[in-house]
């Protein structure tokens, strides 16, 4: 039954209830409660965790100074100067924030046959055509290492499907649908040709499967899959889902992020969605959109505050029956250092609650990061039955939060 309530698109709030047990809700921002907005006076910082230094200061005004102010990801049809941009600009589109929140009822669903392929580790002070002033401030960041690859994407991508078709033990016959998850409109990333993706499906049997394209959310891309992953299972008949993440960059000195986040990377992650019991259940999927980032133009750090924000919100939202003082690791993008403690205030946890050792050895694998973060913390450390995990996401206009708890 589909229920709407409320009189203007950014206060409405939609509710979604199936037979399969999902219960979505749409909550415009200026519905959000004062106290929501104001965050939980209980998550102040305690003394000492992560207060904001004067190192920190000086490392933001020096990326102020370095790095123009740009587009959140300048694609070439995205650029200030574009004609086409400034016609949507003019038209004045009204374009509402949401935050849509999917909470995993009924028969359960999880993480299957997680499995991740990158480059090799190259030095940042070896990358090509690259700025020296930019390496001296990602290296004071906190980054060392990036992964290229001579593998195409399409590779990388059917690498990583080999080996989580493998470990799940998933027959081919019962996937009922392939979602791939890869960047597109981005001067940053390649993409897959249709003959690259054919052969990726023909090599592990999955020809029959329902082939989807979840690619607008850039670095959110993962969280989208799931939401979309979770959605198809319910509906249909469908037992198993593929979930495809993966990107690559053309030319090193693509590798720059923007607001230096981070040194981009090689790399592709799949798993199985599925109704069969698996290593890790998916508890809870929350996702906020700002579609004004359409078409906006951001200054250098605004971007990025501005989405540390979106998590915080994300976050707090987390129902008690997760508590968010006992996860036992957040795992999200590898971005520099600087941002990390921001969010660390943000999020009002210390500095060990935040999985970092990937971050000088990784680089950002664009929406890959959470997963393959979780599958090194597991594979370096016990994990037993009934921890928690928060993961987190950051793309274009969406950022993603879910909880995986460990079977």
């Amino acid at each position: 039954m589909l229920r709407f309530r409320g009189e203007h698109p950014s206060h409405a709030v939609t509710s979604l209830d199936t037979a399969g047990g999902l219960d979505l809700v749409h909550r415009g921002t200026e519905g959000e409660s004062a106290d929501h907005q104001k965050g939980d006076p209980h998550e102040q910082l305690d003394d000492g965790e992560t207060p904001e230094t004067v190192e920190d200061v000086a490392l933001r005004r020096r990326i102020d100074l370095t790095f123009p102010a740009h587009p959140a990801d300048p694609s070439p049809s995205s650029r200030p100067s574009d004609p086409a941009r400034a016609r949507s600009s003019a038209r004045g589109y009204s374009l509402h924030r949401f935050t849509r929140i999917l909470r995993i009822m009924g028969q359960p669903l999880y993480l299957r046959g997680l499995a991740y392929t990158v480059g090799d580790g190259v030095p940042l002070t070896e990358i090509e055509d690259g700025d020296l002033e930019q390496v001296q401030i990602y290296t004071k960041l906190g980054l060392r290492f990036f992964r290229k690859s001579p593998l195409g994407l399409g590779e990388l991508c059917n690498r990583s499907v080999g080996e989580t078709m493998r470990s799940s033990g998933v027959d081919p016959a019962e996937v009922g649908a392939v979602l791939l998850a890869t960047t597109v409109n981005s001067i940053h990333a390649v993409g897959l040709d249709y003959p690259e993706v054919a052969q990726i499906l023909g090599d592990h049997g999955l020809g029959d499967a329902k082939l989807y394209g979840v690619t607008l959310s850039k670095c959110s891309n993962l969280s989208a899959a799931l939401e979309l992953g979770s959605s198809l299972l319910r509906a249909n008949e469908y037992s198993q889902v593929l979930v495809i993440v993966g990107d690559k960059c053309a030319r090193d000195r693509d590798r720059f992020m923007d607001s230096c986040e981070s040194i981009l990377s090689d790399g592709a992650m799949s798993f199985v969605l599925s109704r069969t019991e698996g290593p890790y259940e998916l508890k809870y999927l929350a996702t906020s959109s700002d579609l004004s980032h359409l078409s906006k133009t951001f200054g250098v750090l605004e971007f990025v505050d501005n989405s540390v924000k979106n998590l915080g919100k994300l976050w707090r939202a987390i129902p008690p029956d997760h508590p968010r003082e006992r996860m036992e690791k957040v795992f999200w993008g590898n971005y520099n250092m600087l941002i990390q403690r921001n969010l660390m205030r943000e999020l009002g946890v210390k500095k060990e609650t935040f999985y970092l050792d990937n971050l000088a050895r990784m680089g950002h694998v664009f929406s890959c990061d959470a997963l393959i973060n979780l599958s090194d913390y597991a594979a370096s450390t016990p994990v037993p039955a009934g921890t928690s995990f928060t993961c987190l996401t950051v793309g274009y206009f969406r950022w993603g939060c879910f909880v995986l708890q460990k079977t």
